[in-house]
C-alpha cells in the first residue's frame, strides 16, 4: 500500500513556490494566495465519505474537518466557533445545528427561512410549541409576538409597567392600549375602557367619531354626544333590541322577557329637579319623570298635571276584554277610592264622599249603618205614643213623627241608611199597635 501511494503522488505534477502548492496549474506556477490551489475542467477534491454515525462519532480535536454525510447526501463541516457541533451545507438547503445536534434554523432555495422547520414556506417560518419572539430595547425586554394554543399574542411584558401598545399609519400614532388596558383612539391617554378622542359631530353629511357599516349604505355614527342611523347620508331610523334581544339600563338583575330594562336611579320626588329613573321634558319646565313605580308630572320641580288620553281614545286599566270603544274609562279589578267621587258633577256637596248628576242604577245595594238599629221600639221601657197622639202631629203637619217632611228632603235629600231606619221604627211601632187592637178585640169577644 505504501508503494502504491507513493506511485499517485508521483503522477501528480506538483509544484511548490513559496510554501504554496499548486496541481495542474498553468505555467506550473500555484496561486500565492492560497496555501493549495487545484485546476482541472473535471477532476476535483474528494471529500471523505462517511456515514451519519460515524460523522457523529467524531468530536474535537476536528474543528473545520468537512465530510460527505452518505446517508444525508450532504456536505458536513465540524465548526471551532462558539455554536459549535456540525453545519450541514447544500446548494439548495442549508440547516444550522447546536452542540446538541438539535437544528436551529433551516434555509431553502427560495430564500425562506425556518426555525424548528426543515420546509418554511414563508419567509420567517417558526415552528415550536407556543413560539414567541422577545422584542428588546438596550438589552431590555419591552414586548414580544407570541403564539399559544389557537391564539396569537401581542403585547407588552409585565415588567414594562409604562409602555402602551400602539398602532401606527403614515408615521402617525393611531390606537393606543395603555398598561391598564384602557383603549384610545386618537388620543394616547384613554380614561375608560375604550376612548375615542377626536372625529366629526355625527349629521347626515360627515362621519362622525365612529361608524358601523358603509358609508354609502346603511350605517349608524356616533359623536361624543348623539347617536345617529343614515342611509346612504340621509337620517334613517334608529332599532334597538329589533331582533328580539334585550336592553338594559343602569346596574340590576336582568328583567327576564323585558325589552327595555332600566334597572337603576333615583325615586321621583319634589322639588327634586334631578330625580327619577327617565325623564321626558325639561329639567326646568315641564317634565315627566319615572322611578322604579311611580309617574311624576312636574313643572320646574312643582307637581303639575298628568293627562291620559287628552286628544281622544280610551283608557283601560287590566284585561280591556270586557271593554269597547264607548267606554271612556275601564278598570279590571278592584278599584279603591279614598277621595271624593263625583259623576256627571264637578262639585261634590261638603259631608259627602260620591256625588252623581243624574240616574244611578244597580241590582244590589248594601248599606252599613251606625249602630242603634230601631230594635230598642221592643224594649218595656220604650214609650210608644198613642195613637190620637199620633193623630194630632199628622193633622198638625201632615207627616208621621220622626220623618222628614218633603219640603225637608227636597233641602237636603234622602238619607237612604237613616230613611230605613226611621220606616223600621215605624214599622215596629206598627206592630206593636196591632198587637194591641188584637188583644182589644179579642177581649170585646169574650165580654159577648
Amino acid at each position: 500500500m505504501k508503494k502504491l501511494f507513493v506511485l499517485l503522488i508521483l503522477s501528480i505534477p506538483v509544484l511548490a513556490s513559496a510554501q504554496s502548492v499548486g496541481i495542474n496549474t498553468d505555467n506550473s506556477t500555484p496561486d500565492a494566495t492560497a496555501m493549495l490551489d487545484i485546476k482541472s475542467n473535471n477532476k476535483g477534491l474528494l471529500i471523505p465519505r462517511i456515514t451519519t454515525a460515524a460523522r457523529t462519532g467524531i468530536l474535537s480535536p476536528a474543528i473545520g474537518l468537512t465530510v460527505f454525510d452518505s446517508d444525508t447526501y450532504s456536505f458536513w463541516t465540524f465548526r471551532g466557533d462558539i455554536m459549535g457541533g456540525w453545519v450541514e451545507t447544500l446548494h439548495t438547503l442549508d440547516k444550522h445545528w447546536d452542540r446538541t445536534g438539535s437544528n436551529i434554523f433551516t434555509t431553502n432555495g427560495s430564500g425562506n427561512v425556518g426555525i424548528g422547520t426543515s420546509t418554511p414556506t414563508e419567509k420567517l417560518t417558526i415552528n415550536a410549541t407556543d413560539p414567541s419572539i422577545s422584542l428588546l430595547n438596550a438589552g431590555t425586554a419591552k414586548g414580544f409576538l407570541q403564539s399559544t394554543g389557537n391564539h396569537i399574542k401581542l403585547g407588552t411584558y409585565n415588567a414594562n409597567t409604562t409602555g402602551s401598545l400602539v398602532f401606527n399609519t403614515r408615521d402617525i400614532d393611531r390606537m393606543f392600549i395603555t398598561p391598564a388596558g384602557d383603549i384610545g383612539i386618537g388620543i394616547s391617554n384613554p380614561v375608560g375602557r375604550f376612548q375615542i378622542g377626536t372625529g366629526d359631530d355625527a349629521s347626515a353629511t360627515t362621519h362622525g367619531y365612529l361608524m358601523m357599516g358603509p358609508a354609502n349604505g346603511e350605517n349608524l355614527v356616533l359623536d361624543n354626544n348623539e347617536i345617529l342611523a343614515r342611509n346612504n347620508g340621509v337620517v334613517s331610523t334608529l332599532f334597538l333590541a329589533r331582533d328580539g334581544s334585550k336592553v338594559q339600563l343602569g346596574n340590576g338583575a336582568e328583567g327576564t322577557g323585558t325589552k327595555l330594562h332600566i334597572a337603576s336611579g333615583n325615586d321621583v320626588g319634589l322639588p327634586n329637579n334631578l330625580s327619577g329613573y327617565i325623564m321626558m321634558g325639561s329639567q326646568t319646565g315641564v317634565n315627566m319623570v319615572l322611578d322604579n313605580n311611580e309617574i311624576q308630572v312636574r313643572n320646574n320641580g312643582a307637581a303639575s298635571y298628568l293627562y291620559l288620553q287628552n286628544g281622544g281614545g280610551n283608557v283601560f286599566i287590566g284585561d280591556a276584554t270586557n271593554f269597547n270603544s264607548a267606554h271612556r274609562l275601564g278598570v279590571d279589578g278592584n278599584t279603591v277610592i279614598t277621595g271624593n267621587l263625583r259623576v256627571g258633577t264637578t262639585v261634590t256637596p261638603s259631608g259627602y264622599k260620591l256625588a252623581v248628576d243624574g240616574k244611578a242604577i244597580c241590582t244590589e245595594l248594601l248599606v252599613r249603618l251606625v249602630p242603634n238599629w230601631p230594635d230598642y221600639v221592643f224594649n218595656k221601657n220604650y214609650k210608644l205614643p198613642g195613637l190620637n197622639e199620633v193623630e194630632d202631629f199628622i193633622n198638625k203637619y201632615k207627616h208621621l213623627p220622626g220623618i222628614p217632611s218633603a219640603k225637608d228632603l227636597e233641602t237636603n235629600g234622602l238619607n237612604i241608611g237613616e230613611m230605613q231606619k226611621l220606616q223600621m221604627e215605624k214599622i215596629e211601632e206598627l206592630t206593636l199597635y196591632i198587637i194591641e187592637l188584637k188583644k182589644e178585640v179579642e177581649k170585646l169577644k169574650t165580654q159577648k
